[in-house]
């Protein structure tokens, strides 16, 4: 960083220089004749770097090893990371013009702005397909230059390139040395996560194909179907009858045993609906935990491993899949709750040979228990 501040300061001082002794050489007074010589602005050989903080950090070098009047050749460097994380160095031929300074030219005022036009054109190598319409302007610590990037392509579109040093290029690649172990470890960890995600998802796959695959509500049916048998059996006994009635007794504690495994049945189901909401809610704060997503969603966040990539569509199949057994899990409980409803009505109904004054909730009526 000192020998580039070395370097610019120079500059500066060199173009100061330059017009002061321009103006000595006339005098104090001659700053508005026209006759005042400005000092010529061009390219001497050497190196020249830019760096860029955008979308892609990168770096640039242009070195130039000829200069012939106003045309000069040398190279131009780009120094990024890539999506691995490893540091990738391109380079490619140039060739370039350097235009005239611009000048301002008012009746009472005559001024050299300090700025002269420079174009480049990249001869052959990896950037030509990158970097087009290369096109600035000089000034006293180096130039600025604007190019084209090809459509969809991440990067910096211009750079102020300042005369360096080799040496204080070296230091620029050590610094990016740097980051790519950052971004490789930062690689690692999105991998990791990426691997453990996969595997998550492709247990929820596996683990709800098991549940949806079982029967869902069949025992309780079951159930009901024995306990309306049962009572149908229960209203053909007459109940003047002490056998009978005794008879009416075990079929009503029969109806309650049952309606106890339907108590049981419906337990275990909120069991395992609590298991399955579980699941899908912790494996959903895990997808958008992830450091392969942007923190609140299942999309991607920015420059993430290649690994990561088949995270979005994986993570969409399994809330598609969360959505059909969400639905199963409504209508289990809504079933649930109809057979634990008649089943009640069933147990009431029962007990009437037994305690004749007990009565039914008016909501059995439906049933039609005590019908003939």
């Amino acid at each position: 960083m000192k020998l580039l501040m070395s370097w610019t300061m120079a500059a500066t001082l060199l173009f100061c220089a330059t017009q002061v002794g321009a103006r000595d050489a006339t005098g104090a007074n001659t700053v508005n004749k026209k006759t005042v010589s400005e000092p010529v602005m061009s390219l001497i050989p050497g190196i020249y770097v830019a760096g860029e903080d955008g979308e892609e950090t990168s770096a640039f070098a242009v070195r130039i090893s000829q200069v012939s009047g106003s045309e000069f050749k040398g190279t131009i460097e780009l120094v990024r990371l890539a999506k691995s994380g490893e540091l990738v160095r391109q380079t490619s031929e140039l060739s370039g013009v350097l235009g005239k300074q611009r000048e301002v030219n008012l009746p009472a005022f005559y001024m050299n702005t300090g700025v002269a036009p420079l174009t480049m054109k990249l001869q052959n190598g990896p950037l030509q397909s990158l970097m087009s319409g290369l096109e600035g302007n000089m000034s006293s610590t180096g130039f600025r230059l604007y190019w084209t990037l090809p459509r969809n392509t991440a990067g910096s579109s211009h750079g102020t390139f300042v005369l360096a040093t080799e040496n204080a290029f070296q230091q620029i690649l050590a610094r990016y040395s740097e980051i790519s172990s950052y971004k490789k470890k930062l690689r690692a960890e999105q991998t990791s996560s990426a691997n453990m995600m996969e595997s998550r998802l492709n247990d929820y796959m596996q683990s709800t194909d098991q549940w949806l695959r079982a029967p869902q509500g069949n025992e309780l049916d079951v159930i009901e179907n024995k306990v309306r048998a049962l009572y149908a059996e229960q209203k053909k006994l007459s109940p003047g009858v002490s056998a009978d009635k005794a008879a009416a007794g075990v079929i009503s504690i029969q109806i309650d045993a049952y309606a106890s495994q339907a108590q049981y049945i419906n337990w275990i189901q909120g069991e395992q609906e609590r298991v399955q909401r579980g699941s899908w809610f912790f494996l959903k704060q895990m997808l958008e935990a992830s450091a392969c997503t942007d923190g609140t969603s299942f999309r991607l966040g920015y420059d993430v491993s290649p690994n990561c990539g088949g995270l979005p569509a994986r993570s969409a199949a399994a809330e598609q899949r969360w959505n059909k057994v969400n639905q199963e899990l409504i209508k289990q409980d809504r079933h649930g709750d109809l057979v634990s409803e008649a089943l009640g009505c069933f147990k009431a109904a029962a007990q009437l040979p037994l305690e004749p004054n007990r009565g039914i909730p008016p909501s059995c009526e439906k049933f039609k228990l005590l019908a003939k």
